[in-house]
């Protein structure tokens, strides 16, 4: 009987052992105050959709909690277009001086297309602030810059991808870009990126 009982005891600690995605520190590159837990908006508009998130905000160990069916549809797709809000000019002139108004600390990235860039090229091993850093010394603008493309007919386009670790663990990356002409030449510029640890629902 008691041979019985201590592998049963042994077990408990692992049985009541809180799940992995309530361990794992978010990670951001949000240098303009825009994520998740602000609310910084053109007009009446987010330009972000948002997440059910659940965990602890003080320690920023935070997750996602997402239907299988949602989950499903950004799996088959490489960059998944989650939101987007397409500028006037009431929002064009709010979102140019919101850019002016913050510091010259961080240089804007951007890119010439988004197609294949899913930044499960990095892997998750990688810090997110590594990745987003190789892109800066890659291709970068100022704010002010910035602040001077916001014009009607500019989109914030919200893409999410799905990552997994090297135990199978399932992560969310939100990225948030600016898209807009420059020469006839239509670019992305990376306002914020995320990557939270993720719950697939039934």
């Amino acid at each position: 009987m008691n041979k019985l009982i201590l592998p049963i005891l042994m077990l408990i600690p692992f049985l009541y052992a809180d799940p992995w995605y309530t361990k794992i520190p978010i990670k951001t590159a949000d240098y303009f105050n825009i994520g998740p837990f602000h609310s910084v908006a053109s007009g009446n508009e987010r330009i972000m959709g948002s997440f059910y998130l659940k965990g602890d905000p003080s320690s920023l160990r935070m997750y996602v909690i997402m239907g299988s069916r949602e989950a499903k549809k950004i799996q088959t797709s490489k960059m998944y277009l989650y939101h987007e809000v397409v500028l006037d000019m009431k929002s064009a002139d709010f979102w140019k001086g919101f850019f002016y108004r913050h510091s010259e600390s961080h240089n804007v990235p951007f890119v010439y297309s988004i197609i294949g860039l899913v930044f499960s090229e990095f892997s998750y091993a990688m810090l997110l602030m590594d990745a987003i850093s190789a892109l800066e010394h890659k291709n970068a603008i100022t704010h002010s810059a910035l602040a001077e493309l916001m014009a009607p007919g500019g989109v914030f386009a919200q893409y999410l991808t799905i990552l997994y670790d090297q135990e199978q663990h399932p992560y969310l990356h939100s990225n948030l870009f600016y898209q807009v002409k420059v020469q006839n030449k239509l670019r992305y510029y990376l306002i914020y990126s995320s990557i939270f640890a993720l719950k697939i629902s039934d």
